[in-house]
């Protein structure tokens, strides 16, 4: 029987689809292969680079610890009194000591001053009487109310021209050279009335001068007793 030209075989369109499929699978491009991990750098460069960041923000914090420090002592605090860091400081130093000598050589008091509380012996006990400082400077005040106190111990120290050669604090603990005449007034004093005369001059330093809290004897800038009574080789310090 003859077909019809409308007429197609289906077998036909199954066999093109097969070809057609084949043809496809060969022009698929072949699956990318994974990429292959990054080498990591090596265990002692990591290390290196490691420790530069850590020197690198050490360095930067105290270079910006250290301004600011500076920063805020110049702008904000208050420096100590006749501390001199630079020409400046120097200059103003300079000129507050030339006043004080015009003031001096006036006969009048250059300083609003402070008033000192002294504790000498006398009567077996400590006696307290005001004295007037009119320095500045805390050591030259030291020095001034140490110099009275002596004067109304008694003529057993007063006749003996006790010189106070140097006064130098460090932290809470003030040191008082003395020349040996010193030595020879407590030896003068006895046990009993040179202690109570040490007694004295360490709790008015301590009530008038914070933080001083210990007192240091030195006889000719040495540690020493020198005969004295009592134990001048070791600070002294009250009871608190």
């Amino acid at each position: 029987m003859a077909a019809r030209r409308g007429d197609y075989d289906e077998r036909y369109d199954d066999d093109y689809e097969a070809v057609r499929g084949a043809r496809s699978a060969r022009r698929r491009p072949p699956r990318t292969r994974p990429a292959r991990e990054r080498k990591k750098a090596p265990l002692l460069l990591r290390f290196l680079s490691w420790v530069g960041v850590i020197l690198l923000c050490f360095v930067a914090g105290y270079l910006g610890t250290s301004w600011m420090m500076r920063f805020l002592s110049t702008r904000f605090l208050l420096k100590p009194e006749g501390n001199v860091e630079n020409a400046q400081d120097l200059k103003e130093f300079e000129a507050r000591s030339r006043e004080r000598e015009r003031a001096l050589e006036k006969g009048a008091s250059p300083l609003q001053g402070a008033t000192v509380r002294l504790y000498h012996p006398e009567g077996g006990g400590l006696k307290e009487v005001a004295f007037h400082a009119v320095s500045s400077v805390q050591e030259e005040n030291i020095r001034d109310s140490v110099l009275k106190l002596l004067s109304l111990s008694g003529p057993e120290v007063a006749g003996k021209n006790v010189e106070l050669r140097h006064v130098f604090r460090k932290a809470d603990t003030v040191f008082l050279d003395f020349s040996d005449s010193f030595a020879s007034a407590l030896s003068a004093l006895g046990a009993q009335s040179s202690s109570l005369l040490i007694t004295g001059i360490v709790r008015t330093l301590r009530d008038n001068f914070p933080p001083i809290d210990k007192v240091r004897f030195l006889i000719n800038s040495r540690v020493t007793n020198s005969g004295a009574p009592v134990d001048l080789t070791v600070p002294w310090q009250l009871p608190n």
